[in-house]
């Protein structure tokens, strides 16, 4: 089965500040970031609807809501469209993200 790692972004900044990667994640956020494996697992349960439904997208807070939806996923922060395919390949539920939010 494939699996997915992510990191917080200002964890892969490299120490001039100059450069993004995994090459600069530190062992203890490698760590953490690899207890928290995410496997795939594509199920169409979400549309682009339904992230308009749900106040993820056109509206002013729309992007702060997906900042914390993501980051209490642990998937990374993705704009609304990615945030579709994002929440489908761990086969999130409709019901489960509603109850986070």
């Amino acid at each position: 089965n494939a699996a997915h790692v992510f990191v917080k972004r200002e964890d892969a900044i490299s120490k001039n500040k100059r450069k993004i990667g995994v090459e600069h994640v530190s062992l203890d956020a490698l760590k953490v970031a690899l207890s928290e494996i995410k496997y795939y697992n594509y199920k169409k349960n979400f549309t682009i609807q339904d992230i308009y439904d749900l106040g993820l997208a056109g509206n002013e807070m729309s992007r702060q809501l997906r900042i914390k939806l993501c980051n209490r996923l642990g998937i990374g922060y993705v704009n609304a469209k990615q945030l579709v395919n994002r929440l489908n390949l761990f086969n999130y539920t409709i019901e489960e993200i509603r109850d986070m939010l």
